[in-house]
């Protein structure tokens, strides 16, 4: 049975209640599966949310949380006595919001970058990201056309215009036939056991994407671009979130 991934409909939603399904046990070591989930599992260049688990007087720790096979594996930081009498109880779910909103943001941050250069129809197009607290970038194939302290100053000033308009960040469920509808830049390998979300900020190409992401671009307050770095034919650019100070 799949897990029905909750994440995708609510960033800030940080408590619910869940059924545990089964455990197991492998070389990261003990897991919960859940019939529902707000934790987010690491993936699509964004850490995995952490909290814990409880079930009546019996507290877990969820130290890493993955994606395997339609199921989401919540990792315990230790074993409880009860471990192996969990299948079938009712637990209490809560994630670490102020992690979960660091991560949100780093991922519309990138999300914005890649979307004012694509818009751009240019000789770069965004392939991959990563939306960590330390060293964020956004990968493209290709280079710059012209210079690249230029192209810098201009992605800067494209990005502080657009927080500042504060346009919402949309996102929708979509089959995979309708993605074609939706975006231009489509992955060649789309994960076939997670539903489809498009993720569209203002009049930027919507992206598939199954990350979390604040609802307004107010949120940010500020993405600075901190270096734009090009090497065999493909260029990051680094940035960070938040204001100085």
């Amino acid at each position: 049975m799949n897990t029905n991934l909750k994440y995708l409909d609510d960033t800030y939603a940080n408590t619910d209640e869940a059924v545990v399904l089964r455990i197991g046990r492998d070389d990261r070591g003990s897991y919960i599966v859940l019939n529902q989930t707000i934790f987010y599992p690491q993936g699509g260049g964004q850490p995995a949310d952490t909290g814990f688990v409880q079930s009546g007087q019996t507290v877990m720790n969820i130290s890493f949380v993955g994606f395997s096979d339609g199921e989401v594996l919540h990792y315990v930081d230790e074993e409880p006595p009860v471990f192996d009498m969990l299948v079938g109880r009712l637990c209490e779910l809560s994630v670490d919001l102020p992690r979960r909103l660091e991560h949100a943001k780093l991922h519309t941050s990138g999300h914005l970058i890649a979307g004012i250069i694509d818009k751009q129809k240019g000789s770069m197009r965004a392939v991959k990201g990563f939306h960590f607290p330390e060293g964020s970038y956004v990968e493209f194939e290709g280079k710059p056309e012209g210079d690249t302290d230029a192209l810098l100053v201009d992605l800067q000033a494209r990005i502080d215009s657009l927080i500042g308009e504060s346009p919402r960040v949309l996102t929708s469920m979509v089959t995979h036939s309708e993605l074609k509808q939706h975006c231009l830049n489509i992955p060649s390998q789309l994960p076939q056991d997670k539903p489809l979300r498009i993720v569209t900020i203002d009049s930027l190409d919507s992206v598939p994407c199954g990350g979390t992401h604040v609802a307004s671009l107010a949120e940010l307050e500020a993405v600075s671009v901190l270096k734009i770095k090009s090497k065999k034919g493909c260029t990051k650019i680094s940035y960070r979130v938040g204001k100085e100070g």
